[in-house]
């Protein structure tokens, strides 16, 4: 479930990155941010295998560089160790942290309702 288009282009974001497997290094998965989701593939195409879906709302947390290595950076997902993605390069991780965290920002502001007072 890894279309390669989305209906909100502002905060759409999409690309290959390495996501780390603990002891085992890194393994290549396409990550995209689209309908308010994270989502996380084996793969880009018509049916790659989707390994995280999580509303970028329901994060547990903002995404942030790693303090180890600046070519990584870490998403948190509910109460458990972050997940660590390795990127080509400082400035590619750092504008996957600044998009992560607008449309965790973004979706967030949608979700919230005026509160009235009567």
């Amino acid at each position: 479930d890894c279309p390669t288009s989305s209906s909100e282009e502002d905060y759409a974001w999409e690309g290959y990155m390495e996501q780390s497997q603990g002891t085992e290094g890194f393994e290549k998965v396409f990550v995209e941010i689209r309908d308010a989701h994270f989502v996380v593939c084996s793969d880009r195409g018509d049916s790659p295998e989707v390994l995280i879906k999580c509303p970028v709302a329901s994060l547990s947390g903002p995404a942030v560089l790693n303090e180890d290595s600046t070519r990584c950076l870490e998403v948190p997902f509910g109460t458990g160790p972050a997940a660590r993605f390795r990127c080509v390069s400082e400035r590619r991780a750092e504008q996957w942290v600044e998009a992560i965290n607008q449309a965790r920002t973004h979706a967030s502001s949608k979700i919230r309702r005026p509160t009235s007072h009567a």
